[in-house]
């Protein structure tokens, strides 16, 4: 089983699983299976594939940041594709292919004419990817874009990129995930500790 938690930078997707791994014996005995905590793709495709580059260095280049985002998708790929089919764990992952396909959005608009000619046709099939691996997924949680703050803390990781448009990049998740069935989550966070346990209470009986 797969669960993402998804949403605008600094709206506690990352603080939220800090806190459940410090309930992972609880959560493992409500899903009666092993619980796996996965990182977030970006930053382990950065930490593998880009040596002595920081995530800040790749986004002053459009080029370079857009093929990130592309070899995010691909590492999801691999990733997904693994544990689809895996109902002996529950995996949990920082932000999932929505995620992706919405900083790909936000890169690609970025990009000069040339190069959003150049990659339209990767751009469009990074895009499906994306949509398809996300319909692979058992649950998505969503931080919700209204409890975003316009100026997001500096982690030392996050582009400024990003914090320029911080505007837009939270109304692409209100627009992206429209309609789909995902679980907002609230903005409290022991509310939204309860919120977690009890859907995936629900998942771990559906799935039985």
């Amino acid at each position: 089983m797969i669960i993402t938690i998804s949403g605008p930078s600094s709206t506690g997707k990352t603080s939220l699983i800090e806190n459940l791994k410090k309930h992972q014996e609880y959560l493992e005995s409500l899903v009666q299976m092993p619980v796996v905590f996965g990182n977030e793709s970006v930053r382990e495709v950065v930490s593998s594939q880009y040596e002595l580059k920081s995530l800040q260095d790749i986004f002053k280049d459009q080029e370079e940041s857009l093929k990130l985002q592309f070899k995010v998708a691909e590492y999801n790929k691999s990733l997904y594709c693994s544990i689809i089919k895996d109902n002996h764990c529950l995996y949990i992952f920082d932000r999932g292919p929505l995620d992706n396909l919405i900083y790909t959005l936000l890169c690609f608009n970025n990009c000069s004419s040339d190069l959003m000619l150049k990659y339209a046709n990767d751009f469009s099939n990074y895009c499906a990817l994306n949509q398809w691996l996300s319909e692979n997924i058992d649950l998505i949680l969503l931080t919700k874009p209204d409890d975003a703050v316009l100026s997001p803390e500096d982690d030392g990781f996050r582009p400024d990129l990003f914090s320029l448009l911080r505007c837009v990049e939270t109304e692409l998740f209100k627009l992206v995930f429209r309609g789909l069935k995902v679980v907002d989550l609230p903005s409290d966070h022991n509310d939204r500790l309860v919120c977690f346990f009890s859907e995936v209470t629900k998942l771990a009986r559906n799935n039985k």
